[in-house]
């Protein structure tokens, strides 16, 4: 066996055989090169390439006064020289000798060590780092940026909490400096177990307490309806509360609704009575099928209270009418699980006059957006005596669950009206309202979905639960 065929078998390589990769271009066989071309009989062809590694600050020399710049960045820059191969591999080499340990760990640190995270959250660990060197930098300590002094970190936690970070963002900004500690070889800042023991005190301390959501209740919805609706802007939000609220409704099924979509007298009961009208909610978010569902308002007692005929009333007054050319109850699923783009929206965009009226916005696109029914109620609450606050656009849905179960609904049917698939229907509700064996004797409803389906009359109780 000749020297070479020793020298390719000593570091564990086999011969290079018909039709496989050429043994070169794999990392660390820098060494062997002039051996496996003279087994190949062929020269290889390397491409010499500088990159400048990940790890170098310096974009942030203009921070450090000028007699102490050497002694900062000796320690935090570095550069990795590597050649590219003919065949598409990458090979260290340094004039074409074996690159030295030295040169092998710089690699590791300036190519491999970076790729241990995101790209996007690399590049927000960079902007974190900087504002630490910028810290450091602030207060006279550049050179304790690194290596990381421990005291310098501690002051650095406490900065971040005076300029109002929250502890996640706090955590995410140690974090990004150990990770940049690490990764410039430097020794570690914080003992064994320290980061938990920093973080543990801060979260427990200084973390918000939880959200309070108020719901909006059958007497909210009451008192909004009876507010006098001088223009169809206010009767466009005062109805999109109501139709939300006693539809538990999220507030994106509510901006979805088209003309088309509103069924009136959609069921009747045994005398050909009808006993309301009806809403088809195109898209769920646990809709995965597109079926879509119906959710049904009955008739109130008041006229002004009536949800069914106050929506009849405000289409007719603002001219929004189901279009002739219309096909969503006219052909198959797919006809009714898409927008109508003839009809239109129901709720849409409305333009102030010079009166101070308002008219329907006829160019499309006139669909409104979630942030449109949270100013609604914003807007309207305070009319009626309400603090806004604490109300958001899931106030309709968690106010029309807990409105029906402290009614005495049965939980299955108040899903029906929802729309859940399961029993999630009790993040929304209520805890301190009645529970569901008393519920099934207030209406005398079943607790349970029949095997034969709801009755109409069945399905109708949810919105009677508002007693409007």
């Amino acid at each position: 066996m000749t020297d070479a065929a020793e020298a390719e078998r000593g570091i564990g390589m086999r011969p290079r055989q018909e039709g496989t990769r050429s043994a070169c271009s794999r990392p660390y066989q820098v060494a062997v090169r002039r051996a496996a071309e003279e087994l190949r009989g062929e020269p290889e062809t390397w491409l010499r390439r500088w990159a400048p590694t990940l790890c170098s600050v310096e974009h942030l020399r203009h921070l450090v006064p000028a007699d102490r710049q050497d002694a900062f960045f000796s320690q935090s820059a570095g550069s990795t020289d590597w050649e590219a191969h003919a065949h598409g591999g990458y090979t260290l080499a340094v004039q074409g000798e074996m690159p030295s340990v030295d040169e092998l760990a710089a690699y590791f640190n300036g190519q491999i060590l970076p790729a241990t995270v995101a790209p996007s959250t690399r590049e927000e660990y960079d902007g974190m780092w900087r504002a630490w060197v910028t810290f450091c930098y602030c207060q006279g300590c550049i050179l304790k940026a690194f290596p990381t002094d421990n005291h310098t970190l501690r002051a650095f936690l406490v900065h971040l909490l005076l300029c109002g970070y929250a502890p996640p963002s706090v955590a995410k900004h140690l974090a990004a400096i150990l990770h940049r500690q690490r990764q410039f070889g430097g020794p570690p800042p914080l003992a064994f177990r320290e980061l938990g023991a920093w973080l543990k005190p801060l979260r427990r301390v200084l973390t918000a307490p939880k959200p309070v959501f108020v719901r909006l209740t059958a007497e909210h919805v009451r008192q909004l309806l009876e507010l006098p609706c001088a223009d169809l802007l206010v009767e466009r939000d005062v109805l999109m509360i109501a139709v939300g609220t006693v539809g538990a409704m999220r507030p994106s099924e509510v901006i979805d609704i088209d003309v088309c979509d509103w069924l009136a007298n959609y069921d009747r009961d045994g005398r050909d009575a009808p006993l309301g009208d009806a809403v088809y909610v195109k898209r769920q978010k646990n809709d995965q099928q597109r079926q879509g569902m119906v959710k049904r308002f009955a008739f109130g007692a008041a006229e002004g209270t009536c949800i069914p005929r106050r929506v009849r009333a405000f289409m007719l007054r603002a001219g929004l009418r189901q279009h002739g050319l219309c096909r969503k109850w006219r052909g198959g699923l797919e006809n009714q699980a898409i927008p109508c783009a003839l009809c239109g929206r129901m709720f849409r965009k409305m333009r102030r006059c010079q009166d101070g009226g308002a008219v329907v916005s006829g160019a499309q696109p006139h669909a409104l957006s979630t942030d449109s029914v949270q100013s609604a109620i914003t807007s309207l609450l305070p009319r009626i005596g309400v603090a806004p606050g604490g109300f958001t656009a899931k106030s309709m849905r968690r106010g029309g669950l807990s409105t029906a179960k402290r009614a005495g609904i049965p939980a299955a049917l108040r899903r029906e009206q929802s729309g859940h698939r399961s029993s999630s229907n009790k993040a929304y509700e209520s805890p301190t309202d009645s529970d569901e064996e008393e519920s099934g004797r207030v209406y005398s409803l079943p607790t349970t979905r029949p095997p034969g389906g709801w009755q109409p009359e069945h399905l109708y109780c949810f919105s009677r639960a508002f007693a409007l």
